[in-house]
């Protein structure tokens, strides 16, 4: 097999300011009975993944814990977008179905989509989000306008760019993420997207493009900056993993 790697990086920004977290709360969602939502098709791992992401979390890095775990019928419309509770969190993760360019939680009412705008991270604590779903980070012309109403003071969000795989063996890239973002030095953007490569397409073969959108050009807030203010419009990076 030939890997074929790339990078789409747009816009400039500012530096960001360098200092080391003092704490960090993780709030996760995970759905697998869409049937309960109002359809959308069921899934097996998401629950699991979201678990896995705040054991991993609990590990690797010495100042985690784990203020907010919300499954299934719990992850409404209300909870996803922009709220205290999940303002409380410096870090979320949501794992369940995407598509282009939203978070989907179901068919029924209370749930829907939930896009840039609703999302508005970054109010209060909110400073990274991780979203394990299909599309979310779709490559659009129109990145700036799109995702700018997301950035309040998040300064990056994780995902993928193309569809992604509900995998039993998820702890294997969570764990290596925590553990390269928090005590190797890799900057969170790199620590992310290696991490997808070595254990969706490495491991299993399974092509994915993991993306991130980091309000820092070169996307290199290591772990000893990850307080660092957000500012300036988003970018996009995105790694193509495939034959």
């Amino acid at each position: 097999m030939t890997r074929i790697k790339f990078l789409v990086v747009l816009c400039t920004l500012a530096a960001v300011v360098s200092s080391t977290p003092t704490w960090m709360w993780i709030g996760t969602y995970g759905i697998d009975n869409y049937a309960g939502n109002g359809g959308g098709g069921n899934l097996t791992q998401s629950i699991a993944g979201a678990n896995e992401f705040a054991a991993a979390a609990d590990v690797y890095c010495p100042l985690a814990y784990t203020y907010m775990q919300k499954t299934d019928a719990e992850v409404t419309f209300a909870a996803v977008a922009n709220n205290g509770t999940r303002e409380m969190c410096d870090f979320i993760y949501f794992d369940g179905h995407g598509t282009d360019g939203v978070l989907f939680l179901g068919y029924g009412a209370g749930y829907g989509s939930v896009n840039p705008d609703n999302l508005s991270m970054g109010t209060s604590y909110n400073r990274w989000a991780y979203f394990y779903t299909c599309l979310t980070l779709a490559y659009r012309s129109s990145i700036f306008t799109y995702w700018g109403g997301a950035f309040d003071g998040v300064q990056t969000i994780l995902g993928f760019a193309s569809v992604t795989w509900a995998v039993s063996w998820k702890e294997n890239i969570h764990n290596q993420f925590w553990n390269d973002w928090v005590n190797t030095g890799k900057a969170m953007g790199t620590a992310h997207l290696d991490a997808c490569e070595d254990w969706l397409w490495d491991y299993a073969g399974l092509e994915v493009d993991p993306a991130l959108i980091s309000s820092n050009s070169t996307h290199s807030h290591s772990y000893t900056q990850a307080t660092s203010a957000a500012g300036g419009s988003p970018t996009l990076w995105m790694r193509r993993i495939c034959d």
